[in-house]
């Protein structure tokens, strides 16, 4: 059994926005196209991905675990779209997404980096702001790599 392209896609963006609405526009179809690829999904899979509530949905178990196989699987494909494509540059290659609250985030963490970005183009950087106790959660579900925090 394989999984659609077109499902996960709809999947991956719906759990990136937490927002059918919002993840529908992002991918240029409308909400009931969006609904009918989760719920194909969902029926193929045998599991419900997510809960539907008033104000947009959250993640099931099964749907983090999922969300977490998405994020792998775009860092897989652009780590073999660079390769295929021949860069020849040296260093270090990927992205690193890191969760702080913003005043870290200005006053550490970008200048910290700074050196390491200059030095490695094809590095990107994927810099997510929070409350601070929003952070552990966002590590926990895969959003980022890595957590800062006082």
């Amino acid at each position: 059994m394989g999984l659609s392209s077109l499902h996960l896609d709809a999947f991956y963006a719906a759990a990136q926005t937490l927002n059918f609405s919002q993840a529908a526009k992002e991918l240029h179809i409308t909400q009931s196209a969006l609904s009918q690829r989760i719920k194909s999904l969902e029926e193929e899979l045998c599991l419900t991905l997510f809960v539907r509530m008033p104000r947009g949905v959250a993640l099931t178990d099964a749907g983090t675990r999922l969300l977490r196989y998405c994020q792998a699987r775009g860092s897989l494909e652009r780590e073999l779209l660079e390769d295929l494509r021949g860069d020849e540059s040296t260093g270090l290659g990927g992205e690193v997404r890191i969760g702080a609250y913003s005043s870290i985030m200005r006053s550490v963490i970008i200048p910290a980096m700074a050196p390491l970005l200059r030095g490695n183009p094809k590095v990107r950087l994927n810099l997510q702001g929070a409350e601070i106790r929003e952070l552990p959660e966002m590590l926990l579900t895969g959003q980022v790599d890595y957590i800062v925090t006082d």
